[in-house]
């Protein structure tokens, strides 16, 4: 009996590490932000059922995958979700998928090795609003701020940007194009790369900020 305590210590050990890896809690691909919010509230529950690290594998067009990164930390920001503490990874797959991992923290595994997030979009090849200025979606708002967009301003140096904004007066109009051209130099965007214009918009918020891609010749 004493030969065969040890035997079945290193079973238990064995066993437990074999059950402490990675785990696919959810798979899917493009959703409704109403779905994607139950597909983050689901994640959020089992990963507090544990003490793991909850990773996103995001793949599909370099576009893809940054508005899903923003639409998913925009479920967090809506549900109080705890902020900027799921690790986001860019997969190179060109399909469209996003995948959910309870990942144990002391894991070796190379598929969750993190690394620079890119901004750099070389398959875009139409303007793209980076705002949400006619969206309809009620949940997981993808929340805009200067920073994010000066992010893909600078990892793509040949876009320009083009600011459509709603205000009573031009002298409004004005003073906020001055106050956008500050903020944006002090994070490395010359002013001539962004025009502004002045425009009336109707059931919408009262900004539009776009990236436009240089044409391809």
């Amino acid at each position: 009996m004493k030969k065969l305590i040890p035997i079945i210590v290193l079973l238990f050990v064995v066993s437990g590490f074999a059950q402490d890896k990675p785990t696919l809690v959810d798979e899917f691909t493009w959703v409704s932000n109403d779905s994607l919010m139950a597909h983050v509230d689901y994640f959020w529950t089992e990963l507090l059922k544990t003490d793991k690290n909850g990773y996103v594998l995001l793949s599909g067009s370099a576009v893809e995958k940054r508005i899903n990164q923003r639409r998913i930390e925009g479920c967090n920001y809506w549900r109080r979700h705890p902020r900027n503490t799921l690790k986001y990874i860019f997969e190179d797959d060109s399909t469209l998928k996003v995948q959910f991992w309870s990942v144990p923290k002391l894991s070796d595994d190379p598929r969750f090795k993190e690394r620079p997030l890119d901004y750099r979009l070389n398959d875009l090849d139409k303007p793209l609003e980076l705002s949400t200025s006619m969206a309809t979606d009620e949940y997981c708002p993808r929340v805009f701020d200067l920073e994010w967009y000066a992010n893909f301003m600078n990892a793509n140096p040949k876009f320009t940007g083009k600011v459509v904004i709603d205000v009573g007066t031009n002298r409004v109009f004005i003073d906020r194009v001055i106050k956008y051209r500050k903020e944006l130099r002090q994070r490395g965007i010359a002013a001539n790369r962004i025009r502004y214009f002045r425009h009336h918009f109707i059931h919408e918020r009262d900004e539009q900020w776009w990236l436009i891609p240089s044409k391809k010749r």
